[in-house]
């Protein structure tokens, strides 16, 4: 059920008289707080201000204002914990299970999720699924006779959680919603699950290979329909996704992606991965490649070659006449990154350098099409040591952090936090 941190009685009750005879999906609204903002304002190096510049670019930014109440509507989900729970004794803190919430921009909690499961539960993924929508993957362990891997929805208009999809190591996968037993003849320990952009019914699940030992395969993408127990399963082939070219015989197919998203064009569903493959000339390349399930490869890729660390890499696709843009890590890989940060539009690479103060950061949600806003967070240095109850959440603008979050406010109370997973939602409109 739902918890929420204000009263919201009069909204409800003014909002139900005011949308009657309206759709369904009129009521996918998310609640607002009133409780005093978390975020702090950062004074940019050139000064800033209401709608000033904040960095290399005298360009207005609507993330320059001073006032939390001016900045723009945004809702985050996390997956989160209280660093205070935590068994702080053990190598790593450890944590019985994740929170599950979602915080509005000034750093407020607005809605709180409950599991469904008693056991220990391990976050794996989070994924925007449409409006005031996430679809999460939970490892959920010690539960005797149970599937341990979870994909389900969190909806922040009802509060509710919906089990979408259950699967074990061999491959069965039951859908909840549908009463439903399926078989899928490839490994589904580590794969992608991902929402449909076109069809809120459906998800991709895209399986490794485990044919080849030491490298495990692109799969096959599998559309499955979580409610109709007589509906197909669709599947693509690799061939079917990349085409031939970049298969040229049995071994030399790309291995297991790396990254893999679903979006919408405005047209059609796009799913965008991150592979690892040989090209006709036997040359090893990094790339991001594009597919539709409508119509086969598309021509857009992005080379990352040189980019010599591709580990949490956030990526925001084309739009309109504005290319494609990741993020990422600049520098090797490493399990405790600094926060230096590399922007690259498949053409230019722009380095931003996020606090020095800060260790062990990983990015967060890109907030404008170009790249230039984002969030990262982060452990709080003290004497050169991460302090790992000292966690912040930062945007960053144009090279330079203009915000900060250290603790979210849950009404009166106001909460530290360790991260796990951030991801933005998309804002429910209102149509009658």
């Amino acid at each position: 059920m739902r918890k929420l941190n204000t009263t919201l009685l009069s909204l409800l009750l003014g909002l139900g008289a005011a949308l009657v005879g309206c759709s369904d999906y009129s009521f996918r609204i998310l609640p607002t707080s009133v409780d005093p903002p978390t975020i702090t304002r950062l004074a940019p190096p050139s000064g800033g201000g209401n709608g000033g510049t904040t960095g290399g670019r005298n360009t207005p930014s609507p993330w320059g204002n001073l006032s939390p109440a001016d900045l723009p509507e945004e809702y985050f989900a996390l997956a989160w914990n209280d660093p205070r729970t935590g068994c702080h004794d053990c190598f790593t803190p450890v944590y019985v299970r994740p929170r599950y919430d979602i915080v509005d921009v000034q750093g407020r909690v607005v809605v709180s999720f409950d599991l469904p499961w008693s056991s220990y539960v391990d976050h794996l993924s989070m994924t925007a699924a449409g409006p005031a929508r996430f679809l999460s993957v939970s490892g959920v362990w010690n539960a005797e006779g149970e599937r341990p891997w979870k994909a389900w929805f969190g909806d922040g208009a009802t509060g509710e959680v919906s089990v979408a999809m259950e699967w074990d190591w061999d491959g069965d996968v039951y859908l909840p919603q549908a009463d439903r037993l399926i078989h899928l003849p490839e490994g589904l320990g580590d794969a992608h699950v991902m929402p449909d952009p076109a069809n809120e019914d459906r998800i991709y699940v895209l399986p490794q290979n485990t044919t080849m030992y030491a490298n495990p395969l692109l799969g096959t993408l599998y559309s499955i329909d979580l409610y109709d127990p007589e509906a197909p399963v669709v599947t693509w082939s690799p061939e079917d996704i990349l085409g031939e070219e970049l298969i040229p015989e049995w071994g030399w197919a790309p291995w297991a992606p790396w990254h893999a998203e679903a979006y919408f064009d405005g047209q059609k569903p796009v799913i965008v991965l991150g592979l690892e493959v040989f090209d006709q000339e036997g040359e090893y390349r990094r790339i991001l490649k594009s597919f539709s399930p409508q119509l086969g490869p598309l021509g857009w890729e992005m080379d990352l070659t040189d980019v010599t660390n591709q580990q949490n890499l956030s990526f925001q696709h084309s739009q309109d006449d504005q290319p494609a843009t990741v993020l990422f890590h600049t520098g090797e890989p490493s399990w405790c990154h600094p926060a230096d940060f590399t922007r690259f539009n498949g053409t230019e690479l722009t380095t931003v350098a996020g606090s020095p103060g800060m260790s062990c950061t990983q990015l967060g949600p890109v907030l404008d099409q170009e790249g230039r806003t984002f969030l990262y967070y982060g452990v709080q240095l003290e004497a050169g040591i991460p302090r790992p109850l000292e966690q912040r959440l930062m945007i960053s603008h144009d090279g330079v952090d203009v915000w900060q979050y250290s603790k979210f406010q849950e009404g009166l109370s106001s909460t530290p936090f360790v991260l796990h997973d951030l991801v933005r939602l998309e804002v429910p409109g209102e149509e009658s």
